[in-house]
């Protein structure tokens, strides 16, 4: 796979750019305003862990899984990294850590898995898998929400993930612009 990087454009180079782009042929952030926000993604999945049974639990993990890819891909678009729509979830997590966006190994651990667990190899999920899944993905999505615009580190506090030993504890977000708020 290419390997990716951010590079520094000076401004003479990106306005030099924009003048051949021919009115009407701009590839612009249209797709947030369609996509469903991760946060309903979110509210279905608390929907699927109080139902419970197989069909519920199944429900909390696919939609925790959901959110989360929401979040990813929305992080993917704001680089303009459209060549990976249609990889799978370690692959785009792997381009963003080659990018600085560090996303914690127990996003793919405790949501990822689970969901394909419960997909691809039909096993029934458990509520314990189902609540760790929504919890992480409801994590990831907070620390998202809060700081959408900036990019800083977001140092992950508590005990809740004090108890997961050699996780990632810093989330670098990509600028992101108006459209990265509206889908995440």
């Amino acid at each position: 796979m290419k390997k990716f990087t951010l590079s520094e454009i000076p401004p003479v180079d990106l306005l030099d750019a924009a003048r051949t782009i021919r009115i009407g042929h701009v590839d612009c952030c249209d797709w947030a305003p369609r996509w469903a926000p991760a946060q309903t993604f979110l509210e279905w999945a608390h929907r699927g862990l109080e139902d419970g049974g197989g069909y519920g639990l199944s429900n909390a993990i696919g939609y925790a899984k959901q959110t989360v890819a929401c979040r990813i891909d929305g992080i993917l678009r704001s680089y303009r990294v459209r060549a990976l729509e249609c990889a799978n979830y370690p692959a785009k997590i792997d381009v963003l850590n080659e990018l600085g966006v560090s996303i914690p190994q127990i996003i793919k651990e405790l949501v990822i898995d689970p969901r394909n667990e419960v997909e691809h190899k039909y096993h029934m999920p458990t509520r314990q898998a189902a609540r760790q899944a929504i919890e992480i993905a409801e994590l990831f999505s907070v620390l998202l929400k809060r700081n959408p615009r900036a990019p800083r580190s977001l140092q992950l506090i508590g005990t809740y993930l004090a108890a997961f030993p050699g996780m990632v504890a810093n989330i670098t977000l990509p600028l992101t612009g108006s459209a990265m708020s509206r889908c995440c």
